[in-house]
């Protein structure tokens, strides 16, 4: 860290989350010149407001570009849990592997690798608006309320959901996000009364009424200690989170927990990611670009894919001279047709499900879950089921011939849309055309959808 602010640099990383860690660390890799800002204080960064799971899934997607979590960094190996559905009444069991993880003691280390190979952290300091454009220059302003401009080659935005040099006038394509798009949630770290019978099993709650369209979850960090938290769509949400955490866990997790460790709330993206992440000197990761998983909300793995593409993107535009938004596209593209592309058929997925009347939506929790189908379905990468799945899932619908219809049609919509992700344009000047499918897509969900339901009542995904 430096208590000097410098005035230029080749790459200009605003966040030093887990990807934007890893972005200063592969454009620093690459040899170009670094600036990682961060608003926490050096050896606080890492904390962030989540369940901090992973799957075995995400786990393996990390490993292609950075260490894993591992040792210490791992606060607690999972098995599966017990996932309570919509009717409040009926769980079962499930087998989903995955890990809780220490997010101070993986952030520290990405942050740390980052430094080592020559990235500089300017900590305490908040970026507060662009200053121009060509060159990008960005104002930022340290705690003590200094204020500096830095020229950057290349900006790169990992500010989280609300970052103001995505948001505000970013050199993208601006898409205007509703509250529909967004989820909010609360969520504590707090040592346990008695200790957990397994420690090796979590517990999630599917839509429970306090949080209509949301979920609530227990992810054990030891027999003693548990990430617990509550989420909502931003729409929807009216509740008093906290108030309802406490009264969920009590009732259906048995759990007696004691004054937390750490607690706070957040944001993050219930939606396909933003339709173009570069602009000219620009990218964006992570929950800025609107790339965490809009179905269950799973955000360390996309943000850290995302932050190492665009870090290498990033350290070859600069080495080439050109920095323009063809040069970055790559990064784009990447992302999009692989981790973008289920994103957004699960986008399609989750609008469908949750905008179902809350017959279909019990039944379809019901009698899917019961039987395994739910989970085979949130952990594809796309819309398709194996056959025996897909029979099973007929065999289940059969009694509801209306619904089954509504779920075919959406299920195709579904792979079209994948596709469509799949066929992102090789360079800017086809976007336009490629963002009229995405909407033409979307315009015929909406017709299949039919009319919104009552101010109040649609369901959405934290």
């Amino acid at each position: 860290m430096s208590d000097t602010i410098p005035t230029s640099t080749e790459v200009l990383v605003a966040g030093a989350g887990t990807g934007g860690s890893t972005a200063a660390r592969a454009a620093a890799r690459a040899g170009r010149a670094v600036l990682l800002v961060d608003t926490g204080q050096a050896d606080e960064i890492g904390h962030k407001v989540c369940g901090n799971a992973l799957s075995r899934g995400g786990l393996e997607a990390v490993a292609r570009h950075i260490d894993p979590p591992s040792g210490a960094e791992i606060a607690q190996v999972l098995d599966g849990g017990t996932l309570l559905l919509a009717d409040g009444r009926t769980s079962i069991e499930v087998e989903a592997p995955g890990v809780v993880v220490n997010r101070v003691l993986f952030g520290q280390r990405l942050l740390a690798e980052a430094i080592a190979e020559g990235a500089q952290l300017i900590d305490r300091c908040e970026c507060v608006s662009w200053e121009e454009r060509d060159p990008p220059s960005v104002r930022v302003r340290r705690s003590d309320g200094r204020e500096t401009v830095i020229r950057a080659s290349v900006v790169i935005d990992a500010t989280g959901y609300r970052g103001v040099l995505t948001r505000v006038d970013g050199p993208t394509h601006h898409e205007t996000l509703t509250r529909a798009d967004a989820g909010i949630g609360y969520r504590e770290i707090v040592p346990l009364v008695e200790p957990l019978p397994n420690p090796r099993r979590g517990f999630v709650a599917l839509s429970p009424k306090e949080a209509p369209g949301g979920y609530a979850w227990v992810f054990p960090m030891g027999e003693r200690l548990a990430n617990v938290g509550i989420g909502a769509s931003l729409e929807t949400t009216g509740h008093d989170l906290r108030g309802a955490l406490g009264r969920l866990l009590e009732e259906h997790a048995g759990l007696s927990a004691s004054a937390p460790v750490t607690a706070g709330g957040g944001m993050l993206p219930l939606r396909r990611p933003l339709a173009s992440v570069v602009g000219d000197g620009f990218a964006a990761v992570g929950d800025a670009a609107c790339q965490a998983n809009p179905l269950h909300g799973e955000g360390i793995a996309p943000s850290i894919i995302a932050g190492a593409l665009a870090g290498q993107a990033a350290a070859l535009a600069v080495r080439s001279g050109d920095t323009r938004a063809r040069a970055l596209w790559p990064y784009a593209a990447s992302f999009m047709r692989d981790v973008g592309a289920s994103h957004a058929a699960h986008e399609v997925l989750r609008r469908t499900v949750y905008g179902l009347r809350d017959d279909d939506f019990d039944f379809l929790c019901v009698e899917l879950g019961q039987s395994g189908l739910m989970l085979r379905t949130i952990g594809a990468r796309g819309p398709r089921l194996p056959l025996s799945a897909a029979i099973g899932v007929a065999g289940k619908l059969a009694r509801r011939p209306g619904l089954f219809r509504r779920l075919l049609r959406v299920a195709k919509l579904a792979e079209e849309m994948m596709e469509t992700y799949r066929a992102y344009p090789e360079d800017p000047d086809r976007l336009q055309t490629w963002i009229g499918r995405v909407e033409y897509n979307l315009r015929t969900l909406d017709h299949l959808l039919g009319a919104r339901r009552p101010a109040g009542s649609p369901r959405g995904a934290y």
